[in-house]
């Protein structure tokens, strides 16, 4: 059991402020979970997902983990708005055309570069995320 990873978290304070988690230490940067954690770099899920947190988008966006559950899910419920009587009031995923899911992949780390999707959880929607991995410059978000 020595390989298996501790537990990664993100929240807030009690002041407000982001902090991240590993196990029971508690960390206010990506830069200090990164040199507490070296081996953080390799994991391009708990490294997106503290990127993404700490980003200043982040709290707009989850992290998508599992690209081929996401679209499901996705399709799912566009199929579902379909069947919906319009209304003027309600944005829908079926407003708009379908995202390009041949882009939805898992994070991965390469070059000194992150690349992972997001869900927006106002709109519902995918975007394509990429940015620095040591985490010292914004994220940039983009609509798939």
């Amino acid at each position: 059991m020595a390989n298996e990873l501790p537990y990664i978290g993100f929240g807030t304070d009690d002041n407000g402020a982001k902090m991240g988690v590993i196990g029971a230490e508690t960390y206010g940067s990506v830069a200090a979970m990164l040199i507490a954690r070296a081996s953080m770099a390799n994991e391009p899920v708990s490294l997106a997902a503290a990127l993404n947190h700490f980003d200043e988008n982040g709290d707009d966006f989850d992290v998508i983990t599992d690209p081929a559950a996401y679209k499901a899910d996705f399709l799912q419920r566009y199929a579902a708005e379909e069947e919906m009587d319009w209304d003027q009031f309600t944005a829908r995923l079926s407003d708009f055309e379908l995202p390009d899911f041949e882009q939805l992949t898992a994070p991965t780390v390469s070059g000194g570069q992150i690349n992972f999707c997001a869900n927006h959880l106002g709109l519902e929607a995918p975007y394509r995320v990429t940015g620095l991995a040591d985490g010292s410059a914004p994220l940039a978000y983009q609509p798939i």
